[in-house]
């Protein structure tokens, strides 16, 4: 499944991580997930999936049905509020 990058950094602000957290996690560059983050056309679909698959390690769950796609977090992933 091809992911759009804007739903990558949306599950990594809603997880409260910060960039070089994730690009540790993913094995990638601090650059590489700015240039991702920011719709970079050379992104490469190997960061994108690093990415992905570093996000779902912390537990976010994506789907795509043809029509929709996004990503779900179990509430017990979410940051504490209040």
């Amino acid at each position: 499944m091809s992911i759009h990058p804007n739903l990558l950094k949306a599950a990594r602000l809603l997880l409260d991580t910060s960039q070089p957290d994730l690009a540790a996690d993913a094995g990638i560059s601090e650059r590489s997930l700015r240039k991702l983050e920011s719709l970079d056309p050379d992104t490469t679909v190997r960061t994108i999936e690093a990415v992905k698959r570093a996000l779902e390690g912390h537990g976010v769950i994506f789907f795509d049905d043809g029509e929709t796609s996004g990503f779900r977090l179990p509430n017990s992933r979410l940051p504490k509020f209040g």
